[in-house]
């Protein structure tokens, strides 16, 4: 191990700071939700325009469309990201697939094995995919003046309305300037962009003293 800020301080064992940085997103579930069941609508999703080079994680609310009040397996999905078009268009990440239980409603968030590149100001698509168990319903903000950057997508189609979903980067923080030192190609800064070297790392970790 190095020892870059004090001959006795191992450098290595300095702890980065995870934070998620939210890019687009809506408001958070209305009070009286519309949804859409994803299996009988799909291709089913959202599109958006990015301010950051990057996501690796979306979170969509939905709920368990086969609740059973006597128990149920409950249900897998996992969401695609997409260029040009939700139906046809390129498939540039895909998420791990997470597991919903019986008669679950909320947000849940999706994370991806690996950055997925984007171009601010480009529009991508957000497909909702049904993957096994029970279906689920997306929940809309049917409010759509609150997300103007982008539509809703039903079968494919432009539908009025928004899905209430968040999208955005984790991105690890520096804390000390050994993190600088040891760890800058693992760094993003708040914007979700990396350190362009390692005096602008450990400038940011000047000004959080």
């Amino acid at each position: 191990m190095s020892a870059c800020c004090d001959p006795d301080i191992h450098c290595d064992d300095t702890p980065i700071t995870v934070a998620p940085v939210l890019d687009q997103f809506t408001a958070p579930a209305p009070a009286s939700p519309f949804s859409y069941n994803i299996a009988f609508f799909a291709p089913i999703g959202q599109s958006f325009v990015p301010r950051l080079k990057a996501l690796d994680f979306v979170s969509v609310y939905f709920d368990d469309a086969s609740c059973s009040g006597t128990g149920g397996p409950g249900g897998d999905l996992r969401v695609r990201i997409k260029k040009t078009s939700i139906t046809s268009g390129a498939i540039i990440g895909e998420s791990n697939t997470i597991h919903f239980d019986n008669c679950f409603v909320g947000l849940r968030q999706f994370e991806f094995p690996s950055y997925v590149p984007l171009t601010p100001g480009q529009t991508y698509f957000i497909e909702v995919v049904y993957v096994s168990g029970n279906t689920s319903a997306v929940f809309l903000d049917l409010n759509s003046s609150f997300y103007p950057a982008g539509s809703f997508y039903l079968s494919g189609a432009e539908t009025p309305g928004d899905l209430v979903f968040q999208e955005g980067i984790f991105y690890s923080l520096p804390t000390s300037p050994c993190n600088c030192v040891d760890h800058l190609s693992q760094l993003l800064s708040p914007s979700g962009k990396p350190f362009k070297n390692l005096k602008e790392c450990l400038q940011f970790v000047k000004g959080q003293d």
